[in-house]
């Protein structure tokens, strides 16, 4: 992530190409930005517009904490030396908080004979885009169907609740981001009519591992992959993408997937994804379609959405 000193540095730099020192010597120990930029004849009435002490953000006068200008403020612009001893830009600016502490996510998945829901947050510390600790809540529901040998062929509904809390660690090394998750599970089951030959009925407390994976291999490239097991069941997911940038507006590519419960259902999944859409510097969304099949030998088409938001 860009840091704001760095940015500032860089533009001032290209526009102010003279000597700084020279130019702010211009106005003696205090210099005056309003009075080297502007004739003489109006830097009076500039200074009384920018440089009120009642104001409390200013760029003009030195007795205020946050000055550009003045060479004895924790954080100058044009000294050259920033960053040195402060390997942290974002700590020196305690007027603006540019870290994005909160990951707020949802979507649903749907298929012929199913469909879920989730909804969730990710709490950073450090910042989410920084390694460290990481804490991880999500919650999700949904209803499948199955036809039972035990009943006789007869038609099953089942409803699925969860919920997890995970903590867990970010790591962040040379455009990878790997995060690691481990924790509580909850889970309730229930079936209509009843099937006494599922492995899953009822209410269930086991723990759940996860992992996720992010890296631009490319300026152009991602490569995304995500996997959650649960000792309830067990059961377990799997996702793995790859894409190319669509004129820099988001990624698209082919994905797989698959996931299987008590070790009597599993699916399996191919097709397409839209990743990373923003429509605002902290929303994104996603979209995938494609093709499933599952361990009852029942093909139908697949749609997955998501949406999150950054804090």
């Amino acid at each position: 992530m860009l840091r704001f000193g760095g940015v500032a540095a860089t533009v001032l730099a290209a526009v102010f190409s003279v000597d700084m020192s020279a130019a702010l010597a211009w106005e003696g120990d205090r210099p005056s930005l309003a009075r080297w930029l502007i004739p003489e004849a109006i830097s009076a009435k500039f200074e009384t517009w920018l440089g009120r002490d009642e104001v409390g953000f200013n760029l003009l006068d030195e007795t205020v904490g946050f000055n550009f200008l003045d060479q004895t403020v924790g954080l100058n612009i044009f000294d050259e030396t920033i960053g040195t001893s402060d390997p942290d830009p974002y700590d020196a600016l305690p007027e603006f908080n540019f870290r994005m502490n909160y990951l707020f996510h949802s979507g649903f998945d749907l298929w012929r004979h199913g469909a879920f829901t989730h909804a969730g947050v990710v709490w950073s510390p450090q910042g989410l885009d920084r390694e460290g600790f990481a804490l991880k809540l999500v919650f999700g529901g949904g209803a499948y169907g199955y036809r039972s040998g035990a009943l006789n062929d007869a038609y099953v509904i089942g409803r699925q609740l969860s919920a997890s809390i995970m903590p867990g660690w970010r790591f962040v090394r040379n455009g990878w981001i790997v995060s690691v998750f481990a924790g509580l599970d909850l889970q309730a089951h229930k079936l209509w009519p009843d099937d006494p030959s599922a492995g899953l009925r009822g209410s269930y407390t086991g723990m759940r591992a996860a992992f996720e994976l992010w890296h631009s291999p490319t300026p152009q490239t991602m490569i995304a992959a995500d996997a959650s097991v649960s000792s309830i069941g067990p059961s377990y997911s799997a996702r793995a993408a790859f894409g190319w940038t669509f004129f820099r507006l988001f990624y698209i590519g082919p994905e797989v997937q698959g996931f299987a419960a008590d070790n009597n259902y599993k699916q399996i999944r191919g097709g397409m994804h839209l990743t990373s859409f923003k429509t605002k510097m902290t929303e994104e969304w996603s979209l995938g379609l494609g093709a499933a099949r599952d361990s009852d030998a029942r093909s139908s088409l697949y749609a997955r959405f998501g949406y999150l938001i950054k804090r």
